[in-house]
């Protein structure tokens, strides 16, 4: 598939699934065999975690701010929001606004989302919730040498 077919993939995933809520996108654009780096493994669980977010939230959506593609990896920058108006994990419901900006590395064979790893702004999402996060929480191992 060429770089332009990469991209559109991926744009037509975070568009779908953003802001049309639409989970069972991830059966058509994700690979069976698909994984995150460094966290969830299978369509299955992939859509647990998504859904979950969906249906803490309303109002949610995404701006697509860049889409670059080389061969088979397609970078995306975006921002998603929405309105928590339920518990999603360590963040109470506020029925306010929220931003989370956010990159994802997308790896696309075949016309399918293979795998993929991201980066988010978790520390601007815990401002935003007034919650404290732990190091734990941030992802911060704290190295214990004797």
């Amino acid at each position: 598939m060429s770089m332009e077919e990469n991209k559109a993939i991926v744009r037509r995933f975070l568009e779908e699934y953003w802001t049309k809520r639409n989970v069972g996108i991830l059966e058509e654009l994700y690979e069976p065999s698909y994984f995150e780096k460094g966290g969830r493994r299978g369509i299955e669980q992939a859509k647990q975690g998504h859904q979950a977010i969906l249906d803490a939230n309303a109002d949610v959506g995404i701006d697509i701010h860049e889409v670059i593609a080389e061969g088979n990896k397609v970078v995306a920058f975006f921002t998603r929001h929405g309105v928590l108006e339920k518990q999603l994990g360590p963040f109470p419901p506020s029925n306010e606004p929220w931003k989370w900006v956010g990159v994802g590395i997308f790896y696309i064979e075949d016309g399918k989302i293979v795998n993929s790893w991201g980066l988010s702004d978790w520390m601007g999402l815990y401002k935003q919730s007034g919650v404290t996060p732990s190091l734990g929480q941030l992802g911060v191992r704290v190295w214990n040498e004797g």
